[in-house]
This record gives structure tokens, C-alpha cells and sequence, in this order.
């Protein structure tokens, strides 16, 4: 069972679902489907877990739903400047000005 929050969406670039567990810095993973996204987020989860035990470092606790929202509106900004970057070569010189 994954406690940790968990975003999925589509991505034009990678022609692919990709899931996230915000709180596990890295941590994602694709797939065909949401399903598919999904499982395979589940995996990633279990190996990030197990390799920052391995390295000593630090693992957060699941916090739950209300940590997710200023995560989540990074991350679409972030999608968003992307897609207009990918659509517009000179998006970040138009920003700039």
C-alpha cells in the first residue's frame, strides 16, 4: 500500500502516464496506462526506500494530503513552462523582456 501522496499525469514529451510520490524526492515513474504508471511508481517506491537505508540517509514520513498542493502547483508550472518552451523556442526570452 503506498501511504505516501501520489500524482499522476500525462506527459505529451514522454507519450506516457508519469507518477509521482512528491515527498520521495525523484521518486516516479511511467507507464502506458494510469494503471501501469501506477504499479510501476509502487516498485520505485520500495527500491528509493531501500537504497536511502542502504546509504544512511534520511526518509520522510508520509505526510499525507495537505502537503501536496504547493507540490503539486510547482509541478504544473513546471509541466506548463515546458510545454511552452517545447512550443516556442524563444518563450524564455519573450518572459524576460
Amino acid at each position: 500500500m503506498i501511504r505516501y501522496e501520489v500524482i499522476i499525469y500525462w506527459s505529451d514529451a514522454d507519450k506516457a502516464f508519469i507518477a509521482e510520490a512528491l515527498e520521495l524526492a525523484g521518486c516516479m515513474a511511467d507507464g502506458a496506462t494510469y494503471k501501469e504508471a501506477l504499479s510501476n511508481l509502487k516498485i520505485v517506491i520500495k527500491e528509493w526506500i531501500e537504497t536511502a537505508k542502504e546509504l544512511g540517509r534520511h526518509i520522510p514520513e508520509p505526510k499525507g494530503r495537505c502537503i501536496a498542493l504547493s507540490l503539486i502547483i510547482k509541478k504544473m508550472i513546471s509541466v506548463l513552462l515546458l510545454r511552452c518552451i517545447s512550443r516556442s523556442p524563444t518563450f524564455g526570452a519573450e518572459i524576460m523582456r
